[in-house]
């Protein structure tokens, strides 16, 4: 699956709004989150399974922002203090 076919399959899904939308992926204790809503757990397998073919492993400190033209990655890990410890970006675009 592409990212253009992933946006259509979240629209179809009823978790954005339109395909043209961007769809910034979360993880909370295990569960997918889209737009900060949890994904309803009849979907939960379907796009853990969807991000493992990219070889993506979902953890609390990881974001991802798909758009039509490019994919933004956030891994973020704070240290005790709520002080950020290592934070990486990276940016692709079509």
């Amino acid at each position: 699956m592409d990212i253009l076919a992933l946006l259509q399959t979240l629209k179809k899904d009823g978790l954005i709004r339109s395909r043209r939308a961007k769809a910034r992926f979360s993880f909370e204790n295990e569960a997918v989150m889209v737009n900060k809503r949890k994904i309803p757990d009849h979907l939960q397998g379907k796009y853990l399974g969807v991000l493992r073919q990219w070889g993506i492993i979902p953890c609390n400190q990881l974001q991802l922002k798909f758009f039509t033209r490019g994919v933004d990655i956030r891994y973020r890990y704070s240290a005790k203090g709520g002080q950020v410890k290592s934070n990486v970006d990276i940016s692709i675009r079509f």
